[in-house]
């Protein structure tokens, strides 16, 4: 009887642990993805030159940041860094550059609007993918120079 109980006692603890990691699987899993905006006083580590700067078009904190090469952008609080994987040139002043990490794909269509001096406005939009799939959508200004 003694045996019973034990086996009983450990078969409940069992199944109530699995369940409980099951849960923390499922929310994380069904995080939904966020751009966050950001400021900044110096230029981040790692962005020397030539380089653009986007904010949201309602505000004007930025959504992310380029030097060509490498993208910052803020994605549910955590800063992530992008690596160009391609860039095309379009027609009508449109270009689209494709960038990847670990975690995400993100891809930026740009037009260029207006040329002053040395820098370019810049409006687009920006489509930015989760490794499960999860897309946002988000249009932008900004202004890239030397």
């Amino acid at each position: 009887m003694k045996k019973v109980i034990i086996i009983l006692v450990l078969f409940i603890f069992h199944f109530s642990c699995n369940k409980k990691e099951t849960k923390v699987v499922n929310e994380v899993v069904n995080q939904k993805i966020t751009i966050d905006t950001f400021t900044f006083e110096n230029v981040p580590d790692g962005f020397d030159g030539a380089g653009c700067y986007y904010s949201d078009i309602k505000n004007n904190e930025y959504i992310f940041i380029h030097d060509y090469v490498t993208t910052l952008m803020k994605i549910n609080g955590q800063f992530e860094k992008f690596k160009l994987e391609r860039w095309d040139s379009l027609p009508e002043n449109k270009a689209i550059y494709k960038y990847k990490n670990e975690k995400y794909d993100l891809e930026v269509i740009t037009k260029d609007s207006l040329q002053i001096d040395y820098n370019t406005i810049i409006t687009g939009k920006l489509k930015l993918k989760s490794k499960d799939n999860q897309i946002i959508e988000k249009k932008f200004t900004g202004e890239c120079g030397c």
